[in-house]
C-alpha cells in the first residue's frame, strides 16, 4: 500500500538540498556575469576568477552534503572521502589538472610574464595572447596559436624578451683576404642604418676558409623585433656588397685558381626601386597586439575609474565655487571612460572571432 506520509517526509528532507543546489547555481550565474565584467574592465585577472569559481564549487559541495538527509556518521565518511580524493589529487599534481592550476597560481604570483610579452620555451616561441589558470596561449611568428600548459612552463627554462630593449644580431662569414677594420666599419654602419642603437661587432670564430663575424645592436621597440631583424639582414647585405666585400657563408669554400680571381659580389643595381617594408608584426602577431592593447586599455580604464571616484568624493566636500570645475573634470573623465569601454568591446569582438 502506498505510504503518502513516507513520501512527504522524503520530499521535505530533500527541500534543503534543493535550496542549496538552486542557491549554488544562482551564485555561479551571478558571479559569472560579475567576473566577466570585472575582467573586461581590467579589475580582475582571469586566474583569480577561475580560483573563485573553484572555491564556490567546493563550498557548494560541502553545503550540499551537510543538508542531505543522512546520519552524521555517513556525512563524516563522505567528507573524509572528499579529503582523501583531494589529497590524492594534490599528491599526483605533477601530471594532473591541479598541477597546472598550481603552476598557474605560481606564475600569477611571480608577475614575470604578461600579455604581449615575447617568450621562448624549448622549441616554442612567440607573443603571449592569453593567460589562464591552466594554460597560456602564444602566437608564433608563423601567425599560428600554440597553447602551453602552465606546468610545462614552470618545469622548463623559459626566456622573456626584455621589454625595455633587446639585442638584434646577424652572423656572416667573410674571407681572410678582407681587412678586418673595413669589415667592422661596414657592419656597424649597416646596424646604424637599420635603426639599432649602440651597434658593435664581434669575431665569433676563425674558420678554415672564413672568419665568422657578428654585428649586434639594441632595439628599443621590441614589438618590431621581426621587422628589425629583417631590416638588419637587408642593410648588412647591401653594405657588404657596396663595399665590394664577398660573403662566404657558411658552405662557400673560398678556393680559386691563380689566373682567375673573381668575387661573388653582385653588380650594383641602382635603377631597381626599394620595395616598401610592410609592418610584419601587425600581420604575424595580430592577436597578440590586440590582446596587449586590450590589457593596456583595461589598466587605463582602472586609473580613470579611480580618478572619477576620488573627484566624486572631493565634490561632496568641496565649496560651491569649485564644484563647477570638479563636475566638468568628472564629465571629461566619464567621456574618456565611455570611449575606452567602447574600444575594449571592439577588441573583444576581434579576439573572439580570431
Amino acid at each position: 500500500m502506498f505510504n503518502s506520509e513516507w513520501l512527504g517526509d522524503f520530499l521535505s528532507n530533500l527541500i534543503p538540498a534543493a535550496v542549496v543546489i538552486f542557491s549554488f547555481i544562482l551564485c555561479y550565474i551571478v558571479y559569472g556575469k560579475f567576473s566577466k565584467t570585472r575582467i573586461t574592465d581590467g579589475k580582475l585577472s582571469r586566474i583569480s576568477a577561475q580560483l573563485v569559481f573553484i572555491l564556490i564549487s567546493l563550498c557548494g559541495l560541502a553545503a550540499f552534503i551537510l543538508v542531505l538527509p543522512l546520519s552524521d556518521t555517513l556525512k563524516g565518511q563522505l567528507f573524509s572521502l572528499i579529503g582523501i580524493v583531494l589529497s590524492a589529487a594534490i599528491a599526483l599534481s605533477s601530471t594532473t589538472f591541479i598541477g597546472n592550476a598550481m603552476a598557474g597560481i605560481m606564475l600569477n604570483a611571480a608577475h614575470r610574464i604578461k600579455i604581449g610579452d615575447y617568450i621562448s620555451i624549448n622549441s616554442y616561441g612567440g607573443r603571449i595572447t592569453e593567460r589562464g589558470l591552466l594554460q597560456i596561449e602564444i602566437q608564433s611568428e608563423d601567425r599560428n596559436l600554440t597553447v602551453l600548459p602552465n606546468l610545462f612552463i614552470v618545469t622548463n627554462p623559459y626566456k622573456i624578451i626584455h621589454s625595455k630593449g633587446t639585442l638584434i644580431s646577424v652572423d656572416v662569414s667573410l674571407g681572410y683576404d678582407t681587412n678586418r677594420k673595413l669589415i667592422e666599419k661596414t657592419l656597424i654602419q649597416a646596424a646604424e642604418n637599420a635603426g639599432l642603437e649602440s651597434p658593435f661587432m664581434q669575431i665569433t670564430a676563425l674558420g678554415d676558409f672564413s672568419v665568422n663575424y657578428r654585428v649586434s645592436g639594441v632595439l628599443k621597440e621590441v614589438k618590431h623585433r621581426v621587422t628589425a631583424q629583417t631590416e638588419l639582414y637587408k642593410y648588412t647585405l647591401d653594405a657588404l656588397h657596396e663595399a665590394d666585400i664577398e660573403i662566404v657563408s657558411p658552405n662557400f669554400m673560398n678556393t680559386r685558381t691563380q689566373e682567375k680571381h673573381t668575387k661573388a659580389v653582385p653588380s650594383p643595381s641602382h635603377h631597381i626601386e626599394e620595395v616598401g617594408m610592410l609592418d610584419i608584426e601587425s600581420i604575424v602577431f595580430d592577436k597578440a597586439e590586440q590582446a596587449e592593447t586590450k590589457n593596456s586599455l583595461q589598466k587605463k580604464l582602472t586609473r580613470v575609474s579611480d580618478a572619477i571616484s576620488k573627484l566624486q568624493t572631493a565634490l561632496k566636500e568641496s565649496s560651491q565655487d569649485s564644484k563647477a570645475a570638479l563636475k566638468q573634470r568628472i564629465k571629461n573623465l566619464e567621456d574618456i571612460e565611455i570611449k575606452i569601454n567602447l574600444s575594449i568591446k571592439q577588441l573583444d569582438k576581434s579576439l573572439d572571432s580570431s
